[in-house]
Formats: structure tokens, C-alpha cells, sequence
């Protein structure tokens, strides 16, 4: 799966399927379209909200991770390798964030916004 890269000038990251605040100034936030993430700093430090991602994740560590594994390199594997879902989508967010150098989160983009909070499509 393609990493689509952003360097957003500002601290606000919403997602493209529901127009949801993912990240702010002070956080992330977890929108029913995030899978998951990670923060580059802690690349090893999963944040999963997806059972299929979370089992794929793991399987891939137990496959792909020794004493010699560089953890960063290893989460660039999973997630360019990353194949559960079409209508996922991988964004790292550089800099400009709260919890690190760069955040990658996995979002479903075929999500829809909430109904009863935006009203029908």
C-alpha cells in the first residue's frame, strides 16, 4: 500500500472519507475511520482499533521481527505491504504534530459520517 506523505502547515488532520477531526494541537482523536497508528518515535507502540489490522500486525511482527530488527524499518514494511482492505488508506503526518515527528495512521476511507451528527447522504 502506498504511505501518502503530508506536511500539513497547521496542527489539524481530518479525514478525507468523513471530514472527521482526527488530530488537533493537543491530540489524536479516534474517529470510527481510524484502523490505527503509530508514532515514528515509538514504532513499536501500536494504537489499533481494528481487529483484522491488529491480527495482521501482529502475525507480521512474529514473521518479520529478531534481535537484529530495526522497528521503524519493520512498521515500513507492514504498512507499504498493508493489503486487508481497498478502502484503506496509510498517511504519515510530518512534524507538525503533537506526538512526534511523524504519525502514520491507517484510515478507512470507505466510512461514513455519522447520521445522526450529519444527517443522511
Amino acid at each position: 500500500m502506498k504511505i501518502t506523505t503530508l506536511d500539513l502547515p497547521y496542527l489539524y488532520f481530518f479525514c478525507p472519507a468523513t471530514g472527521e477531526l482526527i488530530l488537533d494541537t493537543e491530540k489524536s482523536h479516534n474517529p470510527k475511520s481510524v484502523m490505527g497508528y503509530w508514532i515514528d518515535e515509538f514504532p513499536d507502540e501500536a494504537y489499533i482499533f481494528n481487529k483484522d489490522l491488529e491480527i495482521a500486525y501482529l502475525s507480521y511482527l512474529k514473521e518479520h521481527t529478531n534481535d537484529d530488527s530495526d522497528p521503524k524499518e519493520v512498521l515500513l514494511n507492514f504498512l507499504e505491504n498493508l493489503d486487508i482492505s481497498p478502502c484503506w488508506a496509510v498517511f504519515e503526518l510530518l512534524d507538525n504534530n503533537p506526538l512526534g515527528p511523524s504519525v502514520y495512521y491507517v484510515i478507512d476511507l470507505e466510512t461514513r459520517p455519522d447520521e445522526e451528527k450529519y444527517g443522511a447522504l
